[in-house]
């Protein structure tokens, strides 16, 4: 049976129960069905609650004793199964005699009937599919007998079963790669198939033989044949019971030591689909042997160059971790991954760092979700640059998901979900644009004009020029000669700025420090005018290699 059948069944379905003693006395009775839970019918029936799920492709029904029982419901899905009682083995004939004198005299089901099939290692009754006919059931029987048969002793017309896997394989190195590698990932299946032709050649040529190359030897050969299905059915309008009777045409090329495949053309002119035989791996075993050997080699060249990677990873990880401390020293370090303030402040302190002379404002939109926003100043681009760095999380559009995004950064210093930026062009900006557009065109032009020459508004121009440039103020870089006490100890004069070694537990930032006396702050400095040094900011020298870090000293 089918899981869809399963499916197919609603709570409030009629189920009828026939009890069968012998064949002349049976008791029927009604149930409803319940309910259906994980693939379960779950039903009572005499104050007991029972249910019937898969178990490894067979229906077994739980906690009960019944006879048989035959499901009838108003969608059109039908089917009966014979339970541990004395008519396990009666006949296909015998059961439909048995069906049209106790349930429906034009019972036409036998498609979908299941067999009462012994019982489970806990005692639970196994119920077995029976197909639409005999014929399938002893073409299978044939090729069971014919298992432990050679190819030497298999002849045309024979039943047999092969293990088919994927198509289009080359040659036998490449088929046996694929079916061997199957122990460890899948298992094999084997599959009923009908020799209607054998080719007997010499070791040599079986191993030269190419699968994909086009031969007369297949051709008109192969394919997928029922004795059970008018050749007029259409295949949308098969059983699962009906598809299962199909069996396929193979042409079995074998050698004098017995080494041997099955192919099935499929109507073409190579060996579109190959098989080997239920034995192959002894009676190839030379073959499978050296196989297996190439895969060991493949298997330990594959961990060792995995391993390199995971090594060669580890050491760039590694690098980049180290880079990351040095360069961003004066930031945060997050102990919590969901600490969103703290990479908040530190994409506040970032952007203030590399853009001093600008105004930032980060705000928290939504519950992992925050805004930049600042006026002229750098390019949106520009800060996504350091954006980018907080964000934890992506979305791919192909499957419409989100995933994780995790850097040595983010891990260190803070992530958020997402973060997005706004950046507002002031309107001076937009007049000095305005106004080098009308000079370049020669023109007076306003801001809601429509420019011919260029085919478009004065407002959607002086969009695009400023879209992509850089408004940042630009901070004075004269450097400036401050007199040093003569007992203060070693300087750093960068930019127009000095460190002053201040005294043994403290240190100064002297000289044009207004551009940046915001930063200066954040980083924890006090200005104070009375400085022996001259007037500046007064550090403690526990935050002198963050102060360094963020001005570049």
């Amino acid at each position: 049976m089918d899981y869809d059948m399963i499916e197919q069944v609603k709570a409030g379905d009629k189920l009828t129960i026939i009890k069968v003693n012998s064949f002349a006395a049976t008791s029927i009775s009604e149930i409803i069905v319940d309910s259906i839970r994980e693939g379960r019918i779950i039903f009572a029936h005499k104050r007991k609650r029972y249910y019937l799920n898969f178990d490894n492709g067979t229906l077994v029904l739980k906690g009960h004793n019944l006879g048989i029982t035959q499901g009838s419901w108003g969608n059109g899905c039908c089917f009966l199964m014979s339970g541990n009682c004395n008519i396990g083995g009666l006949d296909s004939e015998t059961m439909k005699t048995l069906l049209k004198t106790n349930i429906n005299e034009t019972f036409d089901q036998w498609e979908r009937i299941y067999w009462f099939d012994g019982t489970s290692e806990k005692g639970d009754p196994i119920f077995m599919p029976r197909p639409v006919s005999d014929n399938y059931l002893k073409y299978r029987e044939q090729a069971e007998k014919n298992k432990p048969k050679t190819a030497g002793q298999i002849s045309v017309g024979n039943f047999i079963y092969c293990y088919l896997k994927g198509s289009k394989h080359q040659d036998l190195t490449d088929m046996l790669e694929t079916h061997l590698q199957m122990e460890k990932d899948y298992k094999e299946y084997l599959q009923l198939g009908k020799v209607v032709d054998v080719i007997d050649v010499s070791e040599k040529e079986f191993d030269s033989l190419e699968y994909s190359e086009n031969t007369n030897l297949l051709r008109d050969k192969g394919g997928s044949y029922s004795e059970d299905i008018a050749e007029n059915r259409e295949d949308c309008s098969y059983s699962s019971f009906e598809r299962e009777t199909f069996y396929n045409h193979f042409t079995l090329i074998r050698t004098p030591s017995g080494r041997a495949i099955t192919a099935d053309a499929q109507g073409y002119d190579y060996m579109r689909y190959t098989g080997l035989l239920p034995h192959y791996r002894v009676s190839m075993k030379a073959d499978c042997d050296k196989v297996s050997e190439r895969l060991r080699i493949a298997r330990e060249q594959a961990e060792e160059e995995r391993i390199k990677k995971e090594e060669e990873t580890t050491r760039l990880r590694n690098e980049e971790k180290a880079r990351i401390e040095k360069e961003y020293s004066f930031l945060t370090v997050t102990t919590d991954k969901y600490d969103q303030k703290t990479a908040a402040n530190n994409l506040r302190t970032l952007l203030k760092v590399k853009f001093p002379a600008t105004k930032f404002s980060v705000k928290k939109y939504h519950y992992n979700s925050y805004t930049v926003s600042w006026e002229d100043g750098p390019t949106e681009q520009q800060i996504s640059e350091i954006t980018h760095l907080f964000k934890d999380e992506g979305w791919e559009g192909m499957t419409d998901s989100s995933y994780s995004i995790n850097t040595p950064f983010n891990q260190r210093y803070g992530c958020i979900g997402y973060i997005s930026t706004s950046r507002n062009i002031s309107d001076a900006v937009r007049s000095q644009e305005l106004e080098l557009l009308n000079k370049e065109l020669g023109k007076e032009y306003q801001m809601e004009d429509y420019v011919v020459e260029k085919e478009n508004t004065v407002s959607t121009l002086i969009y695009q020029r400023t879209y992509k440039k850089d408004y940042s103020p630009q901070i004075k870089e004269e450097a400036k000669s401050v007199k040093t006490n003569k007992t203060a100890g070693k300087t750093i004069s960068v930019q127009g700025l000095e460190l002053i070694d201040y005294s043994e537990k403290s240190f100064a930032i002297i000289g044009d420090t207004k551009p940046i006396k915001k930063t200066l702050s954040d980083l924890g400095g006090s200005f104070n005018g009375r400085l022996s040094c001259g007037p500046g900011w007064i550090f403690s020298k526990s935050k002198i290699n963050n102060v360094k870090q963020a001005l570049n000293m």
